[in-house]
């Protein structure tokens, strides 16, 4: 279970490079959480 919660706070650079700005990363991760 630890593995799969760091990768989520950790997502792969592909993923991290595709991601919107971290403002709204924080509020799409808030909203999925």
């Amino acid at each position: 279970m630890s593995t799969d919660f760091a990768q989520q706070l950790e997502p792969p650079q592909p993923q991290l490079l595709r991601s919107p700005p971290t403002q709204l990363r924080n509020e799409a991760w808030a909203e999925d959480a």
